[in-house]
């Protein structure tokens, strides 16, 4: 099956995608899928003028590859312990194909941001209704692959999913409290 072929399929017969994957785990190919979505935003957020911590580089879009990896590498890593933990089998490479083949969804947010440059120039608010629409569907498929890699319901695998943010809220919700509290009593001792 040819890269082209496994990117329909994905999107058209998601099983069969899913069945490929799992038996060949081509890893290369999902990295690929993870720069190519780091360059469709990167490309909607020039197109959409919301490049303000960076500037229209190379440079630029190297870091947001590095950074899409990163994430995609991590992210794969959570959602598999995540899996490992609870005492269900599956495969953290094909996982990450899988994760990577979802990231394309993001291609969508260049004709998104067009259009929206169109319909709507004068509306920053719009832009991020766009992204966030474009977020939430990466998201659907991305619950989706769990499901496929690891043969669990949808419920569990929105679960799963949503596991690693849930964490990440709590973590930084005890990390400003603990912050808080190291700033209260240095205020005390202060006072003393």
């Amino acid at each position: 099956m040819s890269a082209i072929e496994l990117v329909f399929d994905f999107f058209e017969d998601h099983t069969r995608a899913a069945d490929h994957v799992r038996h060949f785990k081509p890893v290369g190919f999902g990295i690929l899928c993870f720069a190519m979505a780091a360059l469709s935003v990167f490309l909607a957020q020039a197109v959409s003028g919301k490049l303000s911590p960076f500037s229209f580089s190379w440079v630029s879009l190297g870091l947001m590859v590095v950074w899409q990896l990163a994430l995609g590498f991590l992210f794969t890593a959570v959602l598999h312990l995540v899996m490992e933990f609870e005492g269900i089998q599956g495969s953290a490479a094909s996982l990450f194909v899988l994760m990577g083949l979802t990231s394309l969804v993001w291609s969508a947010a260049v004709p998104v941001a067009l259009v929206l440059r169109l319909a709507a120039p004068k509306s920053p608010w719009i832009w991020t209704v766009g992204f966030l629409a474009v977020g939430l569907f990466s998201l659907g498929y991305k619950a989706r692959s769990i499901q496929d890699n690891y043969q669990v319901s949808a419920a569990r695998a929105w679960g799963t999913l949503f596991a690693p943010y849930i964490a990440a809220v709590f973590a930084g919700l005890l990390l400003f409290a603990i912050a808080v509290v190291g700033t209260f009593n240095q205020f005390i001792q202060m006072m003393k």
